[in-house]
């Protein structure tokens, strides 16, 4: 689905939404799906959905471990974004010095943002901890 959108500000902007149903208990299969979605879907943003690195909802954070990622999980998608120039934006659980988080990721031409999930709701609080800021993405001239 695409849609233009900030009509006479400056420029248009394309956008990408990418709804799918991640295979869960894994990440290798939706890392790829995205990445090929990515290259393929031409659009100026593309926007994947919450969690779409490893699928929703698991019982508790032991289950779920096996599927929490680092940042450099990114990497092949940060690498679509700087060759196509795009902005990418997506969901994947995140892994940081023994936490987890339910984190989204900017990656753009200029490099990749993450926002940490601060409201978290209901179960999720038995697998992520609560993210502390707001992030702000730029990106061709808007915010």
């Amino acid at each position: 689905m695409l849609y233009e959108a900030f009509r006479g500000f400056a420029g248009s902007v394309k956008i990408g939404l990418v709804q799918f149903t991640p295979t869960f208990r894994a990440t290798e299969p939706n890392w790829e799906r995205m990445r090929a979605w990515a290259e393929s879907v031409h659009a100026d943003v593309i926007v994947f959905p919450e969690l779409a690195s490893c699928g929703y909802m698991y019982e508790d954070r032991e289950d779920a471990k096996p599927y929490v990622d680092s940042r450099s999980a990114l990497q092949p998608i940060e690498d679509v974004a700087r060759r196509t120039g795009r902005l990418i934006v997506g969901g994947f659980a995140e892994r940081d010095k023994g936490a987890f988080y339910d984190s989204a990721f900017a990656c753009g031409p200029d490099g990749t943002a993450v926002y940490r999930k601060i409201h978290l709701w209901n179960r999720e609080t038995l697998i992520f901890e609560p993210g502390t800021e707001p992030t702000i993405v730029e990106f061709q001239d808007h915010r």
